[in-house]
């Protein structure tokens, strides 16, 4: 067993139920726009983040942000993360409405957060032993309220975002502002785990990190290209991959 220094977990679907949660969000964003819900129109919803997500992991730092939202990293996110309303909703939001539909999405994430079975239990287990990191694509504000409410904020040294970084994982450089935080080069002291075989099983390897696919829906890769290092359907497997009972960790490094 190599010895991991660092254990990178996503939190959407790996951490959290982002199903549950993603489902409430919507439903009150649809209430703000006097829209009434139903699960055809969330189900369309679904496959457009599931598509537009996909695509702006794809573009990376190619991705076409106007100038005027360029003068900051959280200018910029906002503006991206908009766009998915000016997508959806399109001939009836325009690009305010739509920042403010944001806002409402984002607040609603936070109201009702369900863990993903075992989260606590495993994180719990695991702090102490290793240097425990959250590295997301989602905001980092709304990721460390999301922790507090399933009770694993206290198991986190720290939290990584693309709001932060300004590229977006599986892009080798968000992996690479990691190890420049940290202050630890050696790729092979990192486990990247999480449910995304295109975010976070390619980001480690195109990291040189090793990688644990959270195969939450038990589903079969069609990328032969995408190999993860270890593979779980439950979380509280990879307690068995890292065999934790008689480690221990240097001093945390906790930064918020």
């Amino acid at each position: 067993m190599k010895n991991y220094k660092y254990l990178l977990f996503d939190l959407d679907d790996t951490l959290i139920d982002n199903f549950e949660n993603t489902k409430h969000a919507f439903k009150v964003t649809l209430d703000y726009m006097g829209i009434e819900y139903s699960d055809e129109i969330f189900s369309e919803w679904l496959t457009h983040e599931k598509k537009f997500w996909h695509l702006r992991e794809r573009q990376g730092s190619e991705l076409q942000v106007p100038d005027e939202y360029k003068k900051s990293v959280d200018a910029m996110v906002q503006w991206v993360r908009s766009q998915r309303f000016v997508l959806f909703f399109n001939d009836i939001v325009d690009l305010n409405k739509a920042m403010e539909l944001n806002d409402v999405y984002l607040n609603a994430m936070n109201e009702q957060v369900v863990p993903i079975k075992n989260a606590f239990d495993v994180m719990k287990k695991l702090y102490g032993k290793y240097n425990i990191f959250v590295a997301t694509n989602g905001p980092s504000i709304a990721t460390k309220g999301k922790l507090s409410k399933i009770g694993c904020l206290d198991f986190v040294d720290d939290i990584f975002s693309a709001d932060m970084f300004g590229v977006m994982k599986p892009s080798e450089k968000y992996f690479a502002e990691i190890k420049q935080r940290t202050g630890e080069p050696n790729s092979e002291k990192y486990l990247v785990i999480g449910d995304s075989l295109t975010t976070d099983v390619e980001g480690a390897i195109n990291s040189g990190m090793d990688s644990c696919w959270f195969n939450l829906k038990n589903e079969k890769s069609s990328n032969l290209n995408l190999k993860p290092t270890y593979e779980i359907c439950e979380l509280k497997e990879l307690l068995k991959i890292l065999n934790t009972r008689n480690r221990c960790r240097e001093q945390p490094c906790k930064s918020f």
